[in-house]
């Protein structure tokens, strides 16, 4: 049981990290990179008058609950790569491996 609370709290706390970043990301560039406006707007299909991103509460609610489940994801997945021995269970290797994911990422939705 302790395992699972430590992976949800590896998730929770790396999606808040990542998330920060690409907003700090988002506003450097100019460019849009805001995961849970843009996770809310394509789950729901709904825009605002202009077209932009949905700003609506159960929208919102929607893209930031898809956006840490998805963290949550990954967590596993790392926890699961590391019980496996494919990697070590560090902070240095964590932090380079949360890195290199984040630019993947950010690289994927930049195209």
């Amino acid at each position: 049981m302790q395992n699972y609370l430590i992976i949800i709290l590896a998730g929770i706390t790396g999606t808040l990290f990542m998330t920060g970043a690409v907003y700090l990301l988002s506003a450097m560039t100019g460019k849009n990179y805001k995961v849970i406006g843009i996770l809310a707007t394509m789950l729901t299909n709904h825009t605002t008058k202009e077209k932009g991103l949905s700003r609506s509460t159960p929208d919102m609610l929607l893209g930031v609950a898809v956006h840490y489940l998805t963290g949550i994801f990954f967590a596993c997945i790392y926890y699961f790569l590391w019980q496996m021995g494919y990697l070590t269970l560090t902070i240095n290797s964590s932090i380079l491996f949360g890195i290199s994911t984040g630019i993947v990422a950010i690289i994927f939705w930049s195209l």
